[in-house]
């Protein structure tokens, strides 16, 4: 489990953990995705394999416990971004 904090204005582009699934505890501010907006005490989870996101970080700056399953902590660099059609 990691906790990450992001800045208000940034967007985590799409993206799909291959290996892992994704939970996210929302401690503070506040994110959209998908047309739901995850604030405070808010659970989001990610299967493994599936796209999700964007994620468009609001107005306020974001803190969230962000935990992987085993997998990705041993090869944290294991995320791919989906291309797009030209």
């Amino acid at each position: 489990t990691v906790l990450r904090k992001f800045r208000a204005g940034v967007t985590v582009p799409a993206h799909i953990h291959p290996q892992a699934n994704e939970s996210v505890y929302v401690l503070s501010g506040e994110w959209e995705e998908a047309g739901v907006t995850y604030t405070n005490g808010a659970f989001f989870f990610a299967p493994k394999g599936t796209a999700h996101g964007p994620q468009e970080i609001a107005r306020t700056r974001r803190s969230a416990l962000h935990h992987e399953n085993e997998k990705l902590l041993r090869r944290p660099s294991m995320f791919s971004i989906p291309r797009t059609k030209p």
